[in-house]
C-alpha cells in the first residue's frame, strides 16, 4: 500500500525546481507538508516581470545554481509563458530563454504566474 501512496503523485525528488518568488509561500508549504520533495528548490525575486532584463539575468543565475545538482532534463521552471515581455525584444519570452539556455528544461504550463495558483475560471 505504501508504494501506491508514493506513486499517487510525483514528488519531484529527482528534479530541481526554479520558481518566481511570487510562488514562494505556496511551494515552501508544499515542501513543508511533504507533498513536494525536490532535490533543490530555487527562487528568483518576485516582480521581475516588470524588469525583463533582470528576469533573464536572475533566471539564468538560478539555472546555473540548479545545474550544480540537476541535469537540464531534471529542471522544472515555474514561470508563466508571458512573464518576460520586452519592447526591445518582443520575441524573447521565458520559453525562448530556456531553449537558448539548454535542452530538456521544462516549464510549468500557464500564461502568467497566477495561473499556477488558480485556473482560468478562478482568476
Amino acid at each position: 500500500e505504501s508504494a501506491m501512496a508514493e506513486t499517487a503523485h510525483p514528488r519531484f525528488e529527482d528534479r530541481c525546481i526554479i520558481s518566481c518568488g511570487m510562488l514562494h509561500p505556496e511551494l515552501t508549504y508544499l515542501v513543508r507538508t511533504g507533498f513536494l520533495n525536490p532535490r533543490r528548490l530555487l527562487f528568483t525575486p518576485p516582480g521581475l516581470h516588470a524588469l525583463p532584463e533582470r528576469l533573464e539575468e536572475h533566471l539564468l543565475r538560478r539555472l546555473a545554481d540548479a545545474r550544480e545538482s540537476c541535469a537540464d532534463d531534471e529542471i522544472v521552471v515555474a514561470y508563466g509563458k508571458k512573464c518576460h515581455v520586452s519592447t526591445d525584444e518582443p520575441l524573447k519570452r521565458v520559453d525562448s530563454i530556456l531553449e537558448e539556455a539548454g535542452r530538456g528544461i521544462v516549464r510549468v504550463q500557464g500564461e502568467y504566474g497566477y495561473d499556477m495558483l488558480a485556473g482560468l475560471e478562478e482568476r
